[in-house]
């Protein structure tokens, strides 16, 4: 799990991503937030990641000031999560994540540079992390989400007639 950014500002407020990415399957998780505090990382693991897929044995973060937090690591603690921290200036000792923050980074920085984009980059997240996930990973050869659920994704693409009427406003 990790922190992205700051980006630029949202008319949401959001300037950030917190990723997280499954080492198994590495289907990802995204949400834009406001700031980047234990409270933010905190409510995202029960909001976002413990009622879709369970409790966490292990999570993987880095150093940084959410993560080594005492309200965070209390948290950790209570729900008897095991919490492993990176090794300081080696964001290589996570490179499945960095590997997801980087192609992230990559598509984010892509549309925040369109005009249309640049106050609303929070809104295309789904589509940015629904792509990610439906994409088949270089290492497996078959996507995050077919890993994950054993199906392959109905993505707007598999239907002809929905990718030639579907108008984003």
């Amino acid at each position: 799990m990790d922190f992205v950014g700051p980006f630029p500002e949202t008319e949401g407020g959001n300037k950030n991503l917190l990723v997280a990415c499954d080492y198994l399957s590495n289907f990802l998780v995204a949400l834009p937030t406001k700031d980047q505090t234990a409270e933010t990382a905190i409510d995202f693991i029960r909001s976002q990641i413990i009622p879709h897929w369970g409790m966490p044995k292990f999570l993987v973060t880095d150093n940084g000031p959410a993560f080594i937090a005492d309200s965070f690591n209390k948290f950790l603690h209570e729900l008897k999560i095991i919490h492993t921290k990176t090794t300081p200036y080696m964001p290589q000792s996570n490179g499945q994540v960095e590997r997801c923050n980087g192609t992230i980074q990559g598509i984010l920085k892509a549309a925040i540079e369109s005009e249309q984009n640049k106050k609303n980059w929070d809104l295309e997240i789904p589509f940015i992390v629904s792509a990610y996930n439906s994409s088949p990973h270089a290492v497996t050869k078959i996507s995050p989400f077919f890993a994950l659920y054993g199906a392959k994704p109905r993505n707007q693409i598999d239907n002809d007639y929905e990718a030639q009427t579907i108008v984003r406003t």
